[in-house]
């Protein structure tokens, strides 16, 4: 009998679903506590419910009333937060996404504030546990662990768009192989997250996913017209210019809190590090992690190009014949 490794015997499923499901149980009692104890949609501790969703629902907001440049205003967007929670001192949260982003917001801001959120955490929450179900159809414990996960907490409590990004993500890589043009179609529909657009068509130009490289530029550009279409250049004329001001006080000040962003930029200016060392290496750790990601994407992608080849070659005499 093999010897089980000091992991194997620490990590158990019994233990994975005793840690999963308390972790529910404790998450879903502190959203009760956080909802219970609020007023109005300010919480115990004077932040909005949802935090970080306050400026998606206002941005949609200010949108939906005609006034959607002004979402990347600072002062403005405060201004139409405080009027929201009723509260001129509430925490002002940031709205730094590029428009096609304004497209979601906009749809969201036309429920009240409460049931956006709630609409917007439980339908992109149910297709992340849907995609985990996709990947790991047979493992019941599947869905348990990614519910129980303490990431969830986070995204839950905060209002975050994680649960769409790892869909969207992860959808499209699951796809790539049989549905290339909808797996472009989501991967594409990543534009909201412009920091993917470093690494994603790296790896499908890399691994020879033409269709999906193609679909998924198709869709950013249908999504930037519907932008323009709907609002106008003004909106992109104020996403850039707010990019200096996100860049100086979110990135390089550290303003929303250095452990919220994993990097080796934000470690460096932790402990105090120069601006030019962290974005030196920073440039240096992602040459290499693109690097990585290439080769391993070449390899893995060469028993993909061999049953292609395959197939071309199988098809040929019927070609011939035709």
């Amino acid at each position: 009998m093999t010897a089980l490794a000091p992991t194997d015997r620490l990590v158990t499923r019994p233990r994975m679903r005793v840690a999963a499901v308390s972790m529910i149980a404790a998450m879903l009692a502190g959203l009760v506590y956080l909802i219970a104890t609020a007023h109005g949609t300010v919480d115990s501790l004077g932040r909005p419910i949802g935090t970080d969703f306050s400026n998606v629902w206002t941005a949609g907001w200010m949108a939906n009333h005609g006034d959607a440049p002004r979402a990347w205003d600072w002062p403005s967007h405060h201004a139409v937060q405080a009027w929201l929670h009723g509260d001129p001192h509430i925490p002002f949260y940031g709205w730094h996404y590029p428009p096609p982003f304004l497209i979601v917001a906009s749809l969201l801001a036309r429920l009240p504030y409460v049931a956006a959120l709630l609409v917007w955490q439980g339908l992109t929450f149910a297709l992340a546990l849907m995609l985990v179900r996709r990947v790991l159809p047979t493992d019941r414990d599947a869905l348990i662990a990614a519910a129980g996960a303490p990431v969830v907490l986070i995204c839950l409590g905060h209002g975050q768009n994680a649960f769409l990004t790892a869909s969207l993500l992860g959808g499209g890589m699951m796809l790539l192989d049989r549905r290339p043009w909808i797996a472009g179609m989501l991967l594409g529909a990543l534009v909201y997250k412009p920091q993917f657009a470093v690494l994603i068509p790296v790896l499908l130009l890399v691994r020879g996913e033409g269709r999906a490289f193609l679909a998924a530029g198709l869709t950013v550009a249908a999504l930037c017209l519907v932008t323009l279409a709907l609002w106008g250049w003004p909106v992109w004329q104020a996403f850039l210019e707010s990019l200096p001001l996100t860049r100086h006080v979110v990135i390089e000040a550290g303003a929303t809190g250095w452990h919220k962003i994993q990097s080796p930029f934000a470690t460096i200016r932790q402990w105090g590090g120069p601006i030019p060392l962290a974005y030196g290496v920073q440039a240096l750790v992602t040459a290499l992690a693109l690097g990585a990601a290439a080769l391993v994407a070449w390899r893995g992608a060469m028993p993909l190009r061999r049953r292609r080849a395959q197939r071309r070659a199988a098809l040929h005499p019927l070609c011939a014949r035709l």
